[in-house]
């Protein structure tokens, strides 16, 4: 009886010790190792292609190429050192003359042309034979000149061409120098050097091809005209700098 108990005295202090044992001894802990994770490659935008634009051809101007143009007129023209009637007389030109057209001066009443090879000057556009092509001739400003300009509108601004004054010296009416409004309404009257002091500019006439008229034949004018310059005269003192300002009623 004693050796039954003593054994399961034994008994029961080997199987506490197996379980302090085992409650001593820690748990072993699973390793999660770290799983490569995807990097993401940066893929570079597909680039929008490139529109090329044809370059458009720029129109140029035709460059002016000198031509002959004739002299009409009856009567021998005189070739002048300026564009008008008071300069010096360089050369006359006999009727069907060529005469090399080089330029005009502003207005396009004067031409510029040259008569030969030592010889250069101005003559004026109605004597020479009808020909529109040479207002296409560039502007050449004349150059030790005096100068009056006018300019001619209505009352609603609208120039007027056509319209001839002539410029005359106070005291001397032999020193006369006619000149017409062109397209713009202006006109550009040129004077030697010598042309100094007061000259009188008067409304002188009407041109048939000018914007005023109600037809075709020059006989009457549109309604809204009654044919008249104000001012009719000025008294201008040469040099003169501003600009002439005319209406047309």
């Amino acid at each position: 009886m004693k050796i039954r108990i003593l054994l399961t005295t034994i008994l029961s202090a080997f199987i506490l010790s197996a379980c302090a044992l085992a409650a001593a001894s820690p748990t072993p802990t699973a390793t999660v190792r770290p799983q490569p994770t995807a990097t993401e490659t940066a893929i570079p935008p597909t680039p929008a292609p490139t529109q090329t634009i044809a370059p458009t051809d720029t129109p140029t101007a035709t460059p002016f190429v000198p031509y002959n143009v004739v002299v009409a007129a009856h009567d021998s023209v005189n070739v002048r050192a300026g564009p008008g009637y008071l300069f010096a007389v360089l050369r006359a030109a006999k009727p069907g003359t060529k005469l090399l057209l080089l330029g005009r001066a502003p207005g396009g009443e004067w031409f510029y042309v040259k008569v030969n090879d030592f010889v250069s000057g101005w003559v004026f556009g109605m004597l020479l034979a009808p020909d529109p092509d040479r207002q296409s001739a560039p502007i050449i400003e004349p150059t030790d000149v005096n100068l009056i300009r006018g300019l001619v509108r209505d009352s609603a601004g609208t120039p007027i061409r056509g319209v001839v004054f002539n410029v005359v010296q106070r005291g001397k009416p032999f020193n006369s120098n006619p000149v017409v409004t062109d397209s713009a309404g202006m006109f550009y009257s040129y004077f030697p050097t010598w042309a100094v002091g007061w000259w009188t500019v008067t409304h002188a006439g009407i041109a048939c091809d000018s914007n005023v008229w109600a037809g075709t034949d020059c006989s009457s004018y549109k309604p809204e005209y009654r044919g008249n310059v104000k001012p009719p005269a000025v008294d201008v003192r040469i040099p003169q700098t501003e600009i002439l300002e005319f209406l047309w009623t």
